[in-house]
């Protein structure tokens, strides 16, 4: 028995459509779902970032052994969750090394930085599909609202990332504006 020959774009097609429906997702772009999950602080406690309700949550992926992940962090404490977190927005540190609590707090000491450091992300890291020092925010939503993929800290824009800040704040505020206004319509 033969097989008749199948015309290769026939074939490089089959084999493109089959790495899509067989392969991983890859990587989590803005628009995406974000998903979800739980990790703890050094103390212990669990954070889960769907707990987070309609406030934005900037997650920072890094690597406590790394001197990247620390200018990061000063940066991203300086830039935003010094100015944002009092309108807000949250922000979660997750060490993607899997270092102790000793390794992360010291880390966290010397980057300066009072937002929670958690332990054990690189789970969530490979969740996510992105490298060490990428930086998502995630909206009220659950959307992921921007994105800055390291592993270089030299891809991290300010402006853009408080543009994009501001906006979810701003769709937060509607949200939960519109939703007041339903709930004192109710009891009129």
């Amino acid at each position: 028995m033969r097989l008749r020959s199948v015309p290769l774009p026939w074939l490089v097609l089959v084999g493109l459509l089959l790495g899509l429906l067989a392969g991983p997702a890859g990587a989590i772009d803005v628009g995406d779902p974000a998903p979800n999950f739980t990790l703890y602080n050094l103390d212990g406690l669990p954070y889960t970032l769907t707990e987070y309700g309609s406030h934005p949550v900037l997650l920072v992926f890094l690597d406590c052994e790394q001197a990247a992940s620390g200018q990061l962090a000063s940066r991203l404490q300086s830039d935003l969750y010094l100015p944002y977190s009092s309108k807000g927005m949250f922000v979660l540190g997750l060490d993607c090394r899997g270092c102790s609590a000793e390794s992360i707090r010291d880390f966290g000491d010397k980057a300066a930085v009072t937002f929670p450091l958690l332990m054990k992300g690189a789970p969530v890291q490979e969740l996510y599909d992105l490298p060490v020092n990428s930086v998502v925010l995630v909206d009220g939503g659950g959307v992921v609202r921007y994105l800055s993929e390291g592993p270089d800290i030299g891809a991290y824009n300010a402006t853009e990332i408080r543009s994009a800040v501001d906006g979810a704040l701003r769709d937060a505020n509607t949200t939960k504006t519109a939703t007041w206004g339903l709930i004192k319509s109710l009891y009129k």
